[in-house]
């Protein structure tokens, strides 16, 4: 069997860890917009101070950024 250069590996290994980046526009917009609204349940939020960053690491992990500033933060009323 004939070894492969590490070059020509490296190359694909890069190849397949985009295609894993390239997630659809829409679908990153919906988890963006679903999660905004979770944490607006439970803080009081900066809206413009919201931002998400969805990218894939050296080893073909989502890493999920996120960052917003709140004002305040709400109670959470437990039912027992």
């Amino acid at each position: 069997m004939k070894k492969e250069p590490k070059g020509n590996l490296l190359r694909l290994r890069q190849i397949i860890l985009s295609d894993d980046i390239n997630i659809p526009n829409s679908t990153v917009e919906i988890l963006k917009t679903d999660t905004k609204n979770f944490f607006n349940n439970h803080f009081k939020m900066d809206n413009n101070s919201f931002e998400m960053h969805i990218s894939v690491d050296d080893d073909g992990f989502y890493q999920v950024n996120l960052n917003f500033k709140a004002m305040d933060m709400y109670d959470i009323k437990v039912i027992k």
